[in-house]
């Protein structure tokens, strides 16, 4: 954990978040905020570096990453921002992405009185779902060279291209913007290859088509409750490519389940199906999963909470079907 106390202090006080799985202090937040004046305080989520190994068979890491870190952090640094300027903080605020906006959730729920704003970007909420939807991309493709496998260009010049001729101008603008992905209803059997076609560099197979479809479809579970929306059609950029349709098992999701749900480090991680996914939501460690749909005492305080997505891996939809009790 680390405080930075600015000469030029304005009375406010903020905690910054984490991000991904990481253990690492978000020093980018903690000089944007201490240069406005304001005593910032960041922590390592109970361990140090960017994987979740230190998860392994080490329940206290877990709960530290959950919210015991943000908060112990808070608690301690705004006792070390009295001492030191010699009276409280005036207003109290979170900053925080992705990760950092799962915590801030988990903050206004948990620990209401620990902010009077925060700013929860991006956040990684239906935990459990998220990571299982994450992984399951994998199941989908296949390694480079599987049937199904889609390719980077593949992705970039044709399928995308054939999203945004579908679904930019539903809103009756055609301006480079899906403006609602919802009403966006894509159809990759389109791009199927002819029978007569020589040049398939151009089109996609069946196999491919029907990976696409599911990629844009829900993961539900056996019994039809849903564990996570689909993937947005248009977000399909080069990060989101290499993060989720590179042909290798999403890296968080390995490591999740690997170090924290089975604290088995050899556990094949490639033959995920739904038994592991209802036994993720099942263990849920810590209220991972963190939304619980009540932000009655947070507001009781004249809390402000602001929210917003721009992470094409973290699916947009969760934060609204979370925010209206639909997951």
């Amino acid at each position: 954990m680390e405080i930075w106390l600015p000469r030029n202090w304005t009375g406010r006080f903020l905690s910054t978040g984490n991000g991904g799985l990481s253990g690492c202090i978000q020093y980018e937040d903690m000089a944007y905020a201490s240069a406005l004046g304001i005593a910032t305080v960041g922590a390592n989520n109970g361990h140090n570096g960017t994987s979740g190994k230190a998860f392994l068979r080490n329940p206290d890491v877990v709960e530290d990453y959950a919210s015991r870190s943000v908060h112990t952090g808070v608690v301690i640094g705004k006792a070390i921002s009295k001492q030191f300027y010699g009276k409280s903080h005036t207003k109290s605020y979170y900053l925080g992405c992705s990760t950092g906006g799962r915590q801030g959730l988990k903050s206004v729920q948990d620990f209401p009185e620990d902010f009077d704003g925060v700013i929860a970007g991006a956040p990684a909420n239906a935990f459990s779902g998220l990571l299982s939807w994450s992984g399951r991309h994998y199941g989908i493709t296949g390694p480079p060279g599987s049937e199904s496998f889609i390719t980077e260009e593949q992705w970039k010049n044709l399928v995308h291209p054939d999203i945004m001729q579908q679904c930019d101008t539903i809103d009756g603008v055609a301006d480079g913007v899906i403006e609602d992905p919802n009403l966006c209803d894509y159809k990759p059997e389109r791009l199927i290859c002819s029978s007569n076609v020589r040049d398939k560099s151009k089109c996609l197979s069946g196999g491919q088509a029907r990976a696409i479809r599911k990629i844009f479809s829900p993961l539900y579970s056996p019994e039809g409750e849903l564990w996570f929306p689909r993937q947005q059609p248009g977000s399909e950029d080069a990060s989101i490519i290499a993060a989720m349709y590179s042909g290798k098992p999403f890296p968080f999701t390995v490591d999740w389940f690997r170090y924290s749900l089975y604290n088995d480090p050899e556990f094949d991680v490639t033959k995920l199906n739904m038994t592991d996914w209802a036994y993720s939501e099942a263990v849920n460690p810590f209220n991972i999963n963190t939304w619980e749909g009540d932000l009655s005492r947070f507001k009781s305080r004249n809390g402000k909470l602001i929210t917003w997505h721009v992470e094409p891996a973290i699916v947009g939809e969760a934060t609204v079907l979370g925010l209206s009790g639909k997951l």
